[in-house]
């Protein structure tokens, strides 16, 4: 566990906080099977190299990874590959599961009433799918499907945050990609890396030691 901010500890760093807005695919949810490929086949029917677009494209909308390794298609092109690409997606989740400590973390948000959301660049179908393969059932759900600009920037969770009533300052924002953490702090929220990912105000593991921690602070 790393904390930065000069908190004194990661638990007086979460404390204020009313809501939880978390990322799906890498932070919730399991998707990388899935998600190699996809990007894998799309990447070798362009002639780009799969490793590079993959390291590229989590945390990116589709659209961005394509301009970026396809930058000859036109717009038409690229949301006509988008859609093709995602009904790919959408058919392959038989092995999309939940993160570790993602069930025991939302249940335990459920039961303490506390609000909470799943913020993601995926389109909602997509989103949708692969939330009930991993057997969760978030209250809210925000989308790319949602919002005119998908994180970097901060639209997605000043979004979330509006729908659950509270200030993004009152929110952690749970990811595991620069792109989306970037997004949780430009919102304003508190920002919480997990799975490795890094700057932000709270670095933890994974969802399993999250839940550790707001037990600690609700118990107090």
């Amino acid at each position: 566990m790393a904390f930065y901010g000069g908190m004194t500890s990661a638990a007086e760093l979460i404390a204020p906080c009313r809501a939880l807005l978390m990322d799906m695919d890498g932070t919730l949810v399991n998707s990388n099977a899935s998600v190699e490929r996809a990007w894998t086949a799309w990447a070798q029917a362009v002639g780009a190299d799969p490793q590079e677009v993959l390291s590229f494209c989590h945390g990116q909308p589709a659209p961005v990874t394509m301009r970026r390794f396809a930058p000859q298609w036109s717009e038409e092109r690229i949301v006509e590959e988008v859609e093709r690409h995602i009904a790919r997606e959408v058919e392959d989740v038989a092995d999309v599961t939940p993160m570790p400590g993602a069930l025991e973390l939302t249940q335990w948000l459920d039961e303490q009433d506390m609000p909470w959301a799943v913020v993601t660049n995926s389109p909602a179908e997509l989103a949708r799918r692969r939330l009930a393969a991993a057997g969760l059932q978030p209250p809210v759900l925000v989308t790319a499907s949602d919002v005119t600009a998908p994180k970097p920037a901060p639209d997605p969770y000043e979004y979330a945050a509006e729908l659950l009533a509270v200030l993004p300052s009152e929110a952690l924002a749970v990811e595991d990609s620069p792109a989306g953490l970037a997004a949780g702090r430009e919102a304003g929220c508190v920002t919480v890396a997990v799975m490795g990912a890094c700057d932000a105000d709270l670095v933890l593991a994974d969802p399993d030691e999250l839940l550790m921690l707001l037990r600690e602070v609700h118990e107090r």
